[in-house]
């Protein structure tokens, strides 16, 4: 494992640091729900989030930070008959972690933490096709396109990274 990064599982005590992050407008506009969320609502989602056996979310806290906890990365939809889930939730909420390969290492740390202890064969994702910050993420770690669809009105790529 990578330690510049530590990944961290969330808690209710991150719920209202992680909503924050969210509703910056920088980071909502690469959602395609981008809607600002209430505290309400992300309560709500916590709720439901900590019965669910298919999501994993991480706080990245950043070694070259002090361990100041600068994003969010997950996994969810997590299909263990199929050994597939699907990879997102990735923020660098901080503007001072912006730029310094925290959101590579943070991805490249979660999907091993896919292959390595959920036993995963197949890691997936959607990406707008205008977030080049993002897919040269992907990219760079091995992720391929599989294919390009129009949602609401946005060019999305759908990739894929299959277990070497």
């Amino acid at each position: 494992m990578n330690h510049d990064v530590i990944l961290q599982e969330i808690t209710q005590k991150d719920i209202e640091l992680i909503r924050n992050w969210r509703n910056k407008e920088d980071i909502r506009n690469n959602f395609l729900n981008s809607n600002e969320i209430s505290s309400t609502q992300q309560e709500a989602w916590f709720r439901k989030y900590v019965k669910q056996e298919n999501d994993r979310m991480f706080l990245i806290l950043s070694e070259k930070l002090n361990n100041k906890p600068v994003g969010t990365v997950a996994l969810y939809n997590i299909d263990f008959l199929k050994k597939e889930a699907e990879f997102g939730r990735l923020m660098i909420g901080e503007a001072d972690a912006k730029g310094l390969g925290i959101g590579f290492l943070a991805t490249k740390q979660m999907c091993e933490y896919g292959f390595e202890k959920l036993n995963l064969s197949r890691i997936y994702l959607q990406v707008f096709q205008e977030n080049v910050v993002a897919k040269n993420i992907y990219e760079k770690i091995g992720f391929t396109i599989l294919k390009t669809e129009l949602i609401n009105d946005y060019l999305v790529e759908f990739m894929v990274l299959e277990k070497r």
